[in-house]
């Protein structure tokens, strides 16, 4: 028997409440390419360790390590995930994992993940946008024809094993991650288990003389007063103000699977939300 924390009228209403934070994006918002040739077009404002973001005055250092992924089922029978930074620490001495972690006793799988702070420009698609009241305008890539759709706000990036790769490259190469812009781009239709992505970059340019359009200010003045990395990935947090949401209903006992009430739905259990 499953136990949430409402009864299905407050539920409702909770959920209607949530829908809401996320149209006026007081939860923290991931860079998320759905389809095959989405892009991101984007500055790191988080640099690869805290000596690097000293010397760049990045806002942060990025969050790297093991990522436990909760699956569940909604009650409208599809996939589900949260996915939570492990409490174990790896001990470089003595080669062994030290610490507690709830998600370890449990035996939930983990991945080796990445999650660092970007300033999203644009996201571009190779189609236009399904609700014709808002079209994207159309622009051309090296040729291609795509559309673009205007983000200019943060979001939090975050990869696998595969393209930390990538990162570490750039990170030889330049010996920071601020200094230039990039684009990150998925070769895979909508909803494959099958999906890659590319990171290429631009050149360098310096982040100080990059402004919010609708400020005015420096995108890294702004990024100052973005939430924590490391209190999003242990899911301390979980709103841009950086509270914990924290709902306000009893717990009540149904006969039915109860949705995770912060777990994103996907069709497969590997499908990724980029």
């Amino acid at each position: 028997m499953a136990v949430v924390r409402t009864g299905s009228d407050r539920l409702r209403a909770y959920q209607e409440q949530k829908d809401a934070n996320f149209r006026k994006g007081k939860f923290i918002p991931y860079v998320s390419l759905i389809d095959d040739g989405d892009r991101a077009h984007f500055r790191i404002v988080s640099d690869h360790n805290e000596e690097a973001s000293e010397e760049s005055g990045a806002s942060s250092s990025l969050v790297f390590g093991d990522f436990h992924r909760k699956q569940g089922i909604s009650v409208r029978g599809k996939s589900l995930y949260h996915e939570v930074l492990c409490g174990l620490d790896w001990d470089e001495d003595n080669e062994i994992y030290t610490g507690e972690c709830d998600f370890c006793n449990d035996d939930i799988p983990k991945r080796t993940k990445f999650m660092m702070w970007v300033y999203v420009y644009n996201y571009y698609h190779r189609n236009q946008n399904t609700d014709l009241k808002n079209p994207w305008e159309p622009v051309l890539i090296n040729k291609e024809k795509v559309y673009k759709q205007k983000v200019q706000a943060f979001q939090v990036w975050q990869d696998g094993y595969y393209m930390q790769q990538f990162v570490d490259e750039k990170i030889d190469s330049y010996h920071t991650l601020v200094d230039r812009d990039y684009m990150v781009r998925r070769y895979g239709v909508k909803k494959s288990n099958k999906v890659t992505r590319s990171l290429t970059e631009s050149q360098p340019k310096s982040i100080n003389d990059i402004l919010d359009p609708e400020s005015g200010t420096p995108i890294l003045t702004l990024a100052m007063d973005l939430p924590s990395l490391y209190d999003i990935a242990s899911g301390e947090i979980e709103t841009m103000d950086g509270h914990e949401v924290q709902p306000v209903f009893e717990e009540v006992a149904l006969d039915f699977p109860a949705e995770e009430i912060f777990g994103e739905e996907v069709e497969g259990i590997d499908d990724l939300p980029f």
